[in-house]
């Protein structure tokens, strides 16, 4: 039997210049634009896709010494799950200025400075795949009516995997802690009031996404419920002949996380299970 998940659950984490609506969160600096040339050099030394593999295999730790970031802000799957499971997720702060651009309007009231995020420069500008995550957001209108420099962005994992999901989650905030954009972390509280949308004016995420109903067992290919020799035995006959085999999640199975099920996966998946039985 498969595992159920809150269905309330929802996706991992927001970018943003405030958090109105977060838990023990330090009033945001004034907005610090970031040379652009600084951005760029940080992408250059590291690419998300090596932020994951060194949070995957166990050694970002080296890289959090090297830029003097302390050990306890390291993210892993498992407390990526631990937070969701305890109905709350990171918010990752961001100094957003290098992705917005601004135009003045004038109406009755005066002339006020009106701020705008290009969605398209979160994944370019920061590096985010756009093949393994989606992007949403919107700049906010503050409660005087003065629009002002607040911007939130949800990003997704894509994946039906909750195993993926938590690893992508906890690799992209590890990524983004390297950059010199980034500012803080807090807490999201996954209340049910917070999960019905409260209104846009008092500054509350309203872009909310569910997690699947269900925790798909990596390498449970044959969607049994458990990962086992049957799940390699029908791995190997689909590989032979995909048409007379059903595999019920090949995302599962993709244990060298290369979007895409192949026999490099199958020897993973059989050494999994060798590891398995010891």
């Amino acid at each position: 039997m498969k595992k159920k998940i809150m269905s309330m659950m929802m996706s991992s984490f927001i970018f943003a210049s405030m958090a109105a609506s977060t838990v023990n969160a330090a009033v945001p600096a004034e907005p610090m634009d970031i040379p652009e040339e600084v951005t760029e050099k940080w992408k250059a030394e590291f690419s998300y896709n090596d932020i994951f593999k060194m949070t995957k295999e166990g050694n970002i730790s080296d890289v959090f010494k090297e830029k003097k970031i302390e050990a306890s802000k390291i993210w892993t799957s498992e407390s990526v799950a631990d937070s969701l499971e305890k109905g709350r997720f990171p918010v990752l702060i961001l100094k957003p200025d290098n992705i917005f651009s601004s135009y003045d309007v004038f109406n009755d009231d005066g002339q006020f400075t009106v701020y705008e995020a290009d969605l398209g420069k979160i994944s370019g500008y920061y590096g985010v795949p756009e093949t393994l995550f989606t992007v949403k957001g919107k700049t906010l209108e503050s409660n005087d009516g003065i629009y002002e420099r607040y911007y939130e962005c949800i990003i997704t994992p894509i994946s039906r995997c909750y195993n993926k999901y938590t690893d992508r989650v906890a690799a992209v905030l590890n990524y983004m802690q390297q950059s010199p954009d980034f500012d803080r972390f807090c807490e999201e509280d996954m209340s049910v009031d917070f999960l019905d949308g409260l209104p846009v004016s008092q500054g509350n995420i309203n872009l909310l996404y569910n997690l699947p109903n269900e925790k798909y067992v990596r390498g449970d290919v044959n969607n049994d419920g458990d990962f086992d020799i049957a799940d390699l035995l029908t791995a190997q006959k689909w590989m032979i002949n995909s048409v007379d085999v059903l595999l019920g999640n090949w995302e599962v199975g993709d244990f060298n996380d290369d979007e895409s099920f192949d026999v490099f996966d199958l020897i993973l998946m059989r050494k999994a299970l060798i590891e398995k039985s010891e």
